[in-house]
């Protein structure tokens, strides 16, 4: 039973095709938060209009887990935005929506951190976690330089960070 003192937090994340993945992340998270007493946990996955079937009974032992299904695959960013449009407009007892990717590359420890972290900003700042090291094809990396470099001669401004974030 969630308890008033305790901190509510919604990790959104942006799921197509890889329900194998996801079913991990929230497999994990639920480990993380298992013993964790002043944080409760749910979690909101916009499906990006998957192709592929997934089986709704791979979760029915995680709770609390809402999916949220678009018709067609807007792309990660565009499904990151609905899904954070949503928990503002249908969700009132949330302190925290940590954002995460669901492949495996934003791992649930560090959720943690960055709500605390969060915090210590009085929750004035989005935070912003810095991936170290991708797990990205030579070909994603080389168009992702390129991508950066054009984004910051339009822009000033360098990308250094990914989705995992805290709001």
């Amino acid at each position: 039973m969630e308890s008033n003192l305790k901190k509510n937090i919604i990790c959104l994340t942006p799921v197509y095709n890889d329900w194998e993945s996801f079913c991990i992340l929230i497999k994990n998270i639920g480990t993380q938060f298992h013993n964790v007493e002043e944080y409760f946990v749910r979690i909101v996955a916009v499906n990006d209009g998957s192709v592929d079937d997934f089986e709704t009974d791979l979760f029915s032992d995680i709770n609390p887990l809402e999916i949220v299904s678009l018709k067609n695959n807007v792309g990660h960013q565009r499904a990151i935005a609905i899904g954070l449009q949503y928990i503002n407009a249908e969700k009132f007892d949330f302190d925290f929506v940590v954002v995460l990717d669901s492949d495996g590359e934003d791992k649930p420890e560090d959720i943690i951190q960055l709500v605390k972290k969060c915090s210590k900003l009085d929750s004035q700042k989005i935070v912003f976690a810095q991936r170290q090291k991708r797990q990205e094809s030579a070909i994603f990396k080389t168009g992702y330089f390129f991508y950066r470099g054009i984004f910051y001669c339009l822009t000033g401004q360098k990308i250094n960070f990914g989705n995992f974030s805290c709001i």
